[in-house]
């Protein structure tokens, strides 16, 4: 079997609001974090479940079979890479590196997909490198070329 390229990651953000994990922004306004229907998703179940991840993943990329997680999701993943998250609890910003992580690692062509639909001009792989970094998923002597900026 060939060796798949490895997938340009995407903010830690991105994941987090992508494949069904649980970002919620805080409406500017107001004093307490928003919560949305994905606060209560079982990350775990999910990311064991391929039909789940592949579902989500349709639902993002390609706004088609969502349910009501999936349409939450994808409405939260701009806001989110737009404000880094700052209105998400920590319990998100762990969940949402966790699916970032299992990503990059078990499903780098999905990875790919997502950075290319969010991501096109490289500017929030910029932006969020750091916390990339900061998570330890990969060997940060591979996070460049993860980044899809090796060379650059």
């Amino acid at each position: 079997m060939a060796a798949t390229p490895r997938a340009a990651p995407l903010p830690q953000l991105l994941l987090l609001a992508l494949v069904l994990l649980a970002p919620a922004v805080r409406a500017a306004a107001a004093a307490a974090p928003l919560r949305t229907p994905l606060d209560r998703v079982d990350v775990d179940k999910l990311l064991a479940s391929a039909r789940l991840v592949e579902a989500h993943l349709r639902c993002v990329l390609e706004n088609r079979d969502c349910n009501a997680d999936g349409r939450a999701l994808r409405d939260v993943i701009p806001r989110v890479l737009k404000t880094g998250c700052n209105d998400c609890t920590e319990r998100q910003r762990h969940n949402a590196t966790r699916v970032i992580c299992f990503l990059i690692k078990s499903r780098p062509r999905d990875w790919a997909r997502l950075v290319a639909h969010y991501d096109d001009h490289g500017v929030y792989r910029k932006k969020y490198q750091h916390l990339l970094e900061e998570a330890r998923c990969i060997p940060r002597e591979d996070i460049p070329a993860a980044l899809g900026h090796a060379g650059r």
